[in-house]
């Protein structure tokens, strides 16, 4: 009877042990993107519900799924732009850009993240390449707007404004 209980127990125990292990593997390798599923559209739930971990999970899945279609990295970037993610915006839309330079809209991205990221020298540059493709493409509204965005790049930076010393 006694080692009936133990082996219960060890098996209890084992089982227990078990589903952690099964967890932690599942955090060790990423779930795999399934092809019939919409993953933006769940990722886009999962912000409305505030859950930020689940929703950029699942705008990775998306470009998982098929990573060859550049409107899933310009979605992607969009949403991280939203979410202030610079960094990772800057990181898909140069993914983007290597399947597709020839996407105006992916160096407006650009340009637009790396301001916000400070980086000025390659927020010109990106912005440059988005007015050139955009002409290119005779697309004149996209053209303005990206020569607006080039204007204001270039303008120098205000002049800290100087305080009144007390005497």
């Amino acid at each position: 009877m006694v080692k009936h209980l133990v082996c219960v127990c060890a098996l209890v125990f084992l089982v227990g042990c078990g589903s952690n292990n099964a967890q932690e593997k599942a955090q060790e390798f990423p779930q795999q993107p399934q092809q019939d599923v919409n993953y933006i559209e769940q990722g886009m739930k999962a912000l409305a519900q505030k859950n930020p971990v689940s929703a950029v999970q699942n705008f990775d899945l998306a470009i998982q799924q098929d990573p060859k279609n550049v409107d899933k990295y310009v979605t992607v970037g969009e949403i991280y732009l939203m979410l202030k993610n610079y960094q990772k915006t800057e990181k898909i839309i140069a993914a983007a850009i290597t399947l597709d330079p020839t996407r105006g809209e992916l160096y407006y991205l650009l340009a637009t993240t790396e301001m916000l990221l400070g980086k000025k020298a390659e927020a010109i540059d990106a912005a440059k390449k988005s007015v050139y493709l955009f002409s290119q493409k005779k697309d004149e509204e996209r053209t303005k707007r990206a020569a607006v965005l080039l204007r204001s790049l270039m303008e120098p930076a205000p002049a800290a404004p100087v305080s009144a010393s007390a005497n």
